[in-house]
This record gives structure tokens, C-alpha cells and sequence, in this order.
């Protein structure tokens, strides 16, 4: 028999994450969609000191054996669904690693995790990004020709490359596939915006 009760862990993440929608986003969600490019300086906030306090256990339930990947999987698909609930654009803007940092955990070394991963953990709310897109190219990432050099303290792109995210926040950006399309060369692309 199939049983499709939560476990009471993840049942009490979830119901953590629903509180939070329904008394930090949807209280500010008309007025964010009034004003648009208003920042929700006290919600990032709030979220990134939540992140912050929650630990490791903010990523995934911990399990051990075959479970821990099926696990971290309903955890996170339940989270998103509880957090877009309260409004799906404030959920996209919530500070984090995003896009680039999600590139960085599934394919940096431990030491470029270290590296670009701890910034999320410490400090004042950050935004990751990911620049994967060129306009003459589409979803051809061996197409890709951008390139990123380093000029003072941080990485300009230079090409025509649209970082994915929000970039008004980002710090850290990853540039997706080198020149020759291997996406793989992870370390090739990570910089500091």
C-alpha cells in the first residue's frame, strides 16, 4: 500500500514555511505588485536571518541511505509550493545563492564551494546569479562566446549575456560554459560580479 503522509519532520518545515507566507509575504505582496521595483528590504531580511538561524537544516530534512535524495526533493518542492503560496515574486527574490549557487553545489569542487557557498551563510542578505544566455544563441550553450575578465574587485562580463537572477543583488555570478561549450570547466566561470 501506498502511503502518502508526510513525514512529521518535513510536515512541521512545511507548516513553518506556510506561517511564514502567510504573515511575512502576503501582508506586502499587493503593494510589491503595485510597486514593482520597490526592494522588500524587511522581508529579505527576515528570510535571510530565518536561513540564517535554520542552519543546514534549512536545506533538507537529514535521512540516511537511499531516502536522503527523495527526501531533500519533497522538502523543496513542498517549501517552493508553501512559499509561492504566499506570493511567487517575492519568493524569487528571496536572498540566496539562486541559480549560481545551486551551479556551485552540483558541480564546484569543495574548495569553490567553500569559497563562493559561505558568503550565503554569513552577513548581510546576498543574491547568486547565473549567466547562461546570449540573444544570437538561445539554448545553445556551446554557441555561447561571452567571456568574463577581471577588472578591479570583481568580474565584468564582456559580451551581450543576460545574468538570470536578480542581478541588481547579485554576488556571485556564474558564467556557464566556457568558449568551447563544456559546462563542466565550472571553475572557469565562477567570479565575483
Amino acid at each position: 500500500m501506498i502511503d502518502f503522509e508526510l513525514e512529521p519532520q518535513i510536515l512541521n518545515q512545511t507548516r513553518m514555511y506556510h506561517m511564514a507566507a502567510a504573515q511575512l509575504m502576503r501582508p506586502i505582496s499587493r503593494e510589491f505588485d503595485e510597486n514593482e521595483h520597490g526592494e522588500p528590504r524587511q522581508f529579505w531580511e527576515a528570510m535571510w536571518t530565518a536561513a540564517q538561524n535554520l542552519g543546514p537544516a534549512a536545506d533538507a530534512p537529514s535521512k540516511e541511505g537511499d531516502r536522503a535524495p527523495r527526501l531533500r526533493n519533497l522538502y523543496t518542492c513542498l517549501s517552493v509550493e508553501e512559499l509561492c503560496w504566499g506570493d511567487a515574486g517575492l519568493f524569487l527574490s528571496i536572498p540566496g545563492g539562486g541559480l549560481g549557487g545551486a551551479a556551485v553545489a552540483a558541480a564546484g569542487t569543495p574548495e569553490q564551494r567553500e569559497r563562493f557557498l559561505k558568503r550565503f551563510r554569513e552577513g548581510w542578505p546576498k543574491w547568486g546569479a547565473m549567466a547562461i544566455t546570449e540573444p544570437s544563441c538561445g539554448s545553445d550553450s556551446a554557441a555561447i562566446t561571452t567571456s568574463a575578465r577581471l577588472g578591479g574587485n570583481h568580474h565584468l562580463s564582456c559580451a551581450r549575456r543576460r545574468p538570470l537572477g536578480d542581478q541588481r543583488h547579485q554576488d556571485l555570478l556564474y558564467r556557464g560554459p566556457d568558449g568551447g561549450g563544456k559546462i563542466r570547466r565550472l571553475r572557469r566561470g565562477l567570479g565575483d560580479p
